[in-house]
């Protein structure tokens, strides 16, 4: 399901399914917030907690958003 949803971002589809209202912006930015964290834990010597405080200010959201997000998309990949 994850990497679904990575095609529809990557072809813009995503996008025009958020803008028309028939998808939540919340998918998206969680999206955003997951392939952020991942890449700064594959590129970074940085601990999971700092990335996750350095999300929160990159995307100015709460923690729980932030641990959601996570969630949500491992969720996702898993399945």
């Amino acid at each position: 399901m994850l990497q679904t949803l990575l095609n529809l971002k990557n072809n813009g589809t995503l996008k025009q399914l958020v803008l028309s209202g028939l998808m939540s912006q919340k998918v998206f930015n969680y999206i955003e917030i997951y392939l952020w964290i991942d890449a700064r834990a594959k590129t970074t010597g940085k601990s999971l907690n700092t990335i996750i405080t350095d999300a929160e200010i990159a995307f100015g959201v709460c923690r729980r958003t932030v641990w959601n997000a996570l969630r949500v998309m491992k969720e996702m990949e898993e399945g």
